[in-house]
């Protein structure tokens, strides 16, 4: 009976600290990945539709190409991935840009104008405008890693902003 007691007792303290949602991790190398491969983070409630894509590949802030060739292979594998699926959209869910809540950039290329990676003052690294990068995590990025949460959608949806899977491939192939 005691060792009925612990093991519930372990299981529930367990399931306290890991959320109350488990998730699959699933690691994708894309075709044209630029160096690792990406974490795909798929929780197992099917209610939730939501995906994660983490590129930890470390390349943001070393030069603007490296930052929007690992920009680039992020949006390249939420498409890609969403392709095998059947999914022909997606939106960005994040909490700075959320096409859901009416962000109105569907373009990988608009979002780079708009993120506008720029050189700070007297520094040798590239980090892009607070609205793409906010360190309490409400942003696309961190430090060294970019987080897309990204939502699919099998036909566009009138009077959402969502990207086109097939133009977003196009749009960062060049960039791979």
């Amino acid at each position: 009976m005691k060792t009925l007691i612990k093991i519930t007792a372990v299981t529930v303290i367990l399931l306290v600290f890991s959320g109350c949602t488990a998730a699959t991790f699933q690691k994708m190398q894309t075709p044209k990945s630029l160096k690792n491969e990406i974490t795909v983070i798929i929780p197992n409630d099917k209610e939730n539709k939501t995906i994660f894509f983490d590129n930890s590949n470390n390349n943001i802030g070393k030069s603007k190409v490296e930052t929007d060739r690992q920009f680039a292979e992020t949006f390249y594998a939420a498409s890609i991935y969403g392709k095998q699926k059947g999914y022909s959209y997606f939106a960005i869910t994040s909490k700075n840009m959320n096409n859901l809540s009416g962000y109105p950039i569907n373009s990988f290329e608009n979002v780079l104008d708009y993120c506008n990676f720029e050189k700070e003052s007297g520094k040798k690294h590239y980090k892009p405008r607070p609205i793409c990068w906010a360190e309490d995590g409400s942003g696309l990025f961190d430090l060294y890693s970019i987080e897309l949460k990204v939502q699919y959608f099998k036909e566009q949806i009138p009077g959402l902003f969502l990207y086109n899977i097939d133009e977003v491939i196009k749009e960062t192939e060049k960039f791979l």
